[in-house]
């Protein structure tokens, strides 16, 4: 399933969509109603009394609609045309939604009344007010798009790398900080709007800190404050949302915000909210800011270093002022906006520069990878039409600048004004047509070299090229190599490579488009001048001379021909590249480049002999360790494949190797009824020769066993085989005993092996001391045999040096009292999950790097009568597994 159709790329796709959507819509109807004032007057200023509920009249305007009606300072307005103000959006309604002329009625508490009085007051059109500086306007008028660039920007990355955590993060902190806009416009909204439009903004302004510090904590390189302190961001956004969806969803039931203040005034917290949610949103982007100071200072590499000084730039120069504006605010207790006009607008104007700079250094500095799609769309927009839409778009621009002057300047002139705009701004773009080509050439290259150089510098691409393709190692390596390239750097339609084992016989094709040949004969008319200029061919200058020389390459239709030449310069290949995706022509550089490409590519394939023996090795390898595979697969079948029926005691054992072979044994015989046969060997060395060693040995075991003799002789022959059938320096350590089902006896002999563990039912252990010297190190070899008594409740363990060697971080070895311990801790389950247990344990302690093979056999006294089947087959993974319970189950 490609991941286009995946369902975790469509529900991906679906969250873009829906975030896109609900930012949109706030942004929208904010840059609205942002330009939006009140479109009728009543002439008072009031303040907002929480615990009240109600509106205190502050001034009123000589000679207003309030003045007329009856209003005065102090007084009380507890609802508005009978709607009480448990919110203000009563007021905004009449106010700020109503129009000249609307009766308007209000509930007033007057000092010194005993009752409530009703005041009607018709609203009148708004006065006059003077026109701001054009300064003041355009900035305004720029400030109202606010949001537009911080959408732009992160719904632009988030769609080219949707599934890239980071860009998410981006999206939604870039849509925070594009909301964080003033709420006075949400005041002119219909009703219905409010609601979702202040949900909106609180989510965002509670929970945009926290992205910003997740952001910058982990892009482009987690930085060594989150290393520390990994559950600081979950903590932030954590306790962020937990506080933002209880406040929004008031907001949204609500329609304003003011329900939410005054349960927490209420709650006598309110002033303590407030500095906590100040200090929250600093010092979340203060950690922020931190965070990229120690990516900058201490990365984990050069390219984490490089990415993170240019988003440190991009987000000091962008949010840093207007950071700077709301803390002084917030120090003389009043809005950035109460400061003059231009110590507020800059800073914010700044913040809008913000995605910008942003975007600019994700194209031009690849702080986000791009796909080459869209930096060839772009590039054909902003390099190839580039000019035409800057002429077209500074062509409007004097258009309107002539048409609103000519009116201000000539106000008999007002219908003349638009058509003499119209006319200034086409002169004026036939002069840029006429005489910017040669400045729309240089705009292009600086541009082309500033932001397209990664996937259009061909010079960069092809001359990195020319030094690959000896590398090589077969003509499909080549081929690969070539086509990756040359798609990265020129962007052909198609490409084709053709290649021969010598200078005489066709070329066959290598690699190339669906509806080439399969091969060229070199009687093809193509081949004459292409052998005598042994160079880079137009074909499209050579098909117009004669269009037989393209018709074998069929629908590639190649724009040129480049051969590859040997050490004799002879043909041995040809390179063929379709048109351009761009319709550029290839240049001479391009030309130059793919000529030294060939170059080298036929010195390549002039080395396809050794390429060919490297390969033939290859294969060799491939079987050897196809033969190693089944080598293993036939060791683990040596391991025990079935249980002995036995009611007294229960087993299990586990080999875990090391390599795909290994020299640890274990098995378990029937030795007669009621009779088990208990063996664990060790062989000396590793890898195959202690594999077969150890079949050596499991083979004279199981035979001599079955013989029927005792404990002693049959341990004698088989040292006696050993010796006989391997070298001197290998040896191998063995426990063997016998179990009577019967009595619990066991009788053993511990040939060199580790002393294996006694857990005693009652409490204490001991260890089976050894009794004899290692199997196949000496001759004459004797030996003695001990017993024991296996009771109910006893643990009999069994063990390689795997386990007890096992070193851990620190070079400490596990060691048998650790063994000992995880024995201990599991001791109480069922054999098979002890063993698992233990051995996982002994990995773990390990760091995960097995040395040596390890091996676990227990045996634990049972009850007699008790049937408990613990039974399991063994793995076919590096790991062989047996048990049997008191019912004597079979694997």
């Amino acid at each position: 399933m490609s991941r286009a159709t995946t369902p975790r790329r469509r529900a991906l796709q679906a969250l873009a969509l829906l975030l896109a959507a609900v930012a949109t819509w706030h942004a929208a109807t904010w840059a609205y109603y942002i330009r939006k004032s009140p479109p009728a007057f009543l002439g008072i200023e009031y303040d907002y009394t929480l615990s009240a509920r109600a509106v205190t009249v502050t001034s009123v305007a000589a000679g207003s609609p309030a003045d007329t009606a009856g209003l005065r300072v102090g007084d009380e307005i507890a609802a508005v045309n009978g709607r009480p103000l448990d919110t203000l959006n009563p007021l905004y309604d009449a106010l700020l939604r109503g129009t000249p002329g609307d009766a308007v009625s209000f509930t007033v508490s007057r000092a010194g009344a005993a009752t409530r009085s009703s005041v009607r007051a018709a609203l009148g059109p708004p006065p006059a007010k003077s026109p701001s500086p054009v300064g003041q306007r355009i900035a305004l008028d720029a400030l109202s798009l606010f949001p537009l660039p911080f959408l732009l920007v992160g719904f632009t990355v988030l769609a080219l790398r949707l599934d890239d955590r980071h860009a998410w993060l981006l999206a939604l902190a870039f849509v925070g900080i594009g909301t964080g806009g003033p709420m006075d416009p949400m005041r002119f909204m219909p009703p219905p709007m409010r609601g979702p439009a202040y949900a909106h903004a609180i989510l965002c302004a509670l929970v945009t800190p926290a992205l910003v510090y997740t952001f910058l904590a982990t892009f482009p390189a987690v930085s060594l404050l989150d290393r520390r302190a990994p559950w600081l961001k979950k903590a932030l956004l954590g306790v962020s949302i937990a506080a933002a969806v209880p406040l929004a969803a008031s907001a949204l039931t609500t329609g304003s915000l003011l329900p939410a203040g005054r349960f927490l005034a209420e709650l006598g917290i309110a002033g303590w909210v407030d500095s906590i949610v100040i200090l929250y949103a600093y010092g979340s982007i203060a950690l922020g800011f931190v965070s990229l100071a120690l990516n900058c200072l201490h990365p984990p590499s050069v390219e984490a270093r490089r990415k993170a000084r240019l988003i440190a730039w991009s987000f000091v120069l962008g949010l840093s002022p207007w950071l700077l504006v709301q803390g002084a605010g917030l120090v003389v207790g009043h809005g950035a906006m109460a400061f003059p006009f231009w110590l507020w607008a800059v800073p914010a104007l700044m913040l809008m520069l913000l995605p910008l700079v942003f975007g600019y250094v994700v194209v031009k500095h690849r702080v986000l990878e791009l796909s080459v799609l869209v930096k060839r769309s772009a590039r054909y927009i902003f390099v190839q039409r580039g000019f035409v839409l800057l002429t077209l778009a500074l062509s409007i621009a004097v258009m309107a600048l002539v048409a609103t002057f000519s009116a201000r300047l000539l106000p008999r002139l007002t219908n003349a004004a638009v058509p003499s705009g119209v006319v200034v701004g086409a002169l004026f773009a036939l002069v840029m047509i006429r005489t910017g080509s040669r400045l729309s050439r240089r705009v292009e290259q600086r541009i082309d070299r500033a932001f397209f150089r990664e996937a259009y510098d061909a010079r960069r691409v092809l001359g990195d090229l020319a030094g690959q393709v000896g590398a090589a190692m077969c003509r499909d390596d080549l081929a690969s190599l070539i086509e990756a390239a040359l798609n990265e750097a020129l962007h052909p339609r198609g490409v084709a490579l053709y290649a021969g084992d010598d200078d005489r016989g066709a070329l066959t094709l290598v690699r190339g488009p669906a509806g080439v040949p399969e091969a060229l004969d070199r009687d093809l008319p193509l081949f004459t001048p292409l052998t005598g200029a042994r160079r880079f061919m137009d074909m499209s200058a050579a098909r117009a001379a004669d269009a037989a020389l393209a018709a074998p390459f069929g629908a590639l239709e190649p724009e040129c021909l480049v051969p590859l030449l040997n050490r004799r310069s002879e043909i041995i290949g040809i390179l063929a590249l379709g048109p351009r995706l761009s319709d550029e022509p290839y240049s001479r550089d391009d030309r130059m480049l793919l000529t030294a490409v060939a170059r080298q590519a036929g010195l390549a394939l002039e080395s396809l002999g050794l390429a060919e023996q490297i390969a033939e090795r290859r294969e060799r390898d491939r079987r050897a360790a196809r033969d190693m595979e089944i080598a293993s697969d036939v060791q683990r079948r040596f391991l025990p494949q079935r249980a002995v029926p036995m009611s007294r005691v229960a087993f299990a054992g586990r080999c875990q190797q090391a390599r795909a072979v290994g020299g640890d044994y274990f098995d378990f015989l029937e030795l007669g009824p009621g009779c088990l046969g208990l063996a664990l060997a060790d062989i000396s060395g590793k890898g195959l020769y202690a594999a077969l060693l150890m079949a050596h040995l499991q083979a004279s075991l199981r035979a001599l066993s079955a013989a029927g003799s005792d404990l002693v002789p049959t341990l004698r022959a088989l040292n006696r085989s050993f010796c006989e059938s391997t070298a001197g320096n290998h040896y191998a350590t063995l426990f063997f005993g016998r179990i009577d089902d019967d009595s619990g006896r066991l009788r053993y002999v511990n040939c060199g092996h580790l002393p294996p563990l006694v857990l005693r039912g009652a409490g204490g252990v001991e260890r089976l001391r050894v009794t004899a010297g290692a199997i196949g190190m000496y001759e004459p070899w004797s030996c003695e045999t001990e017993e024991i008594t296996i009771a109910q409740g006893d643990l009999l363990v069994l063990f390689s040096d795997g386990l007890t060697e096992a070193l851990d971080a620190r070079g400490r070895e596990l060691g048998e009292a650790g063994l000992l311990a995880l024995v201990e801790a599991h001791r109480q389950q069922p054999l098979p999950v002890l063993i698992d247990r233990v051995i996982d344990a002994v990995i773990d302690f390990a760091g995960g790097d097995q040395q040596d093979d390890l091996t676990l056999v227990a045996v634990r006294g049972e009850p007699v009568g008790e049937r408990r089947d613990e039974a399991r087959a063994p793995a076919l993974t590096g790991e062989a597994v047996l048990s049997h319970g008191q019912a004597g189950g079979t694997t």
